[in-house]
């Protein structure tokens, strides 16, 4: 159990340059998203494949990083997410401010992909009724 310990505290090194990625490419590329995903499916075929260019370029530009970055986050913290879950238990007094640390640090990295993903889905939505 103390190996663990000492492999949560080397990684939070990694982890918080991984977490400043993460914050700071989400925050930059969630309001472009946002709006693209807002926007009104304009009349007529040439505005409909302009707004669909635009679209795909959004989610190719704005949502693939974030799915990439996200996704690789979240599986390079999933192996030790996993023992330290193991070995957890719950106490809402008592418990292991390492492990906790580690265990909400990777369920918001892991939030983060779910909703860059859904993002996306939301853009595919688009690009679709657009057609």
């Amino acid at each position: 159990m103390q190996n663990l310990t000492q492999e949560i505290q080397s990684s939070f090194e990694a982890i918080s340059l991984i977490l400043v990625f993460v914050v700071i490419l989400f925050d930059l590329r969630y309001p472009r998203i946002f709006s693209d995903i807002q926007k009104e499916i304009p009349e007529g075929e040439h505005a409909k494949r302009q707004h669909r260019k635009k679209l795909q370029q959004s989610l190719l530009f704005n949502s693939g990083p974030l799915i990439l970055i996200n996704g690789v986050a979240s599986y390079l913290f999933l192996p030790l997410f996993v023992r330290v879950v193991r070995v957890s238990h719950f106490e809402p007094w008592g418990f292991n401010f390492i492990y906790s640390s580690f265990i909400f640090i990777t369920l918001v990295v892991l939030l983060f992909f779910l909703w860059s993903g859904y993002l996306a889905i939301l853009l595919a939505i688009q690009i679709w009724r657009s057609r």
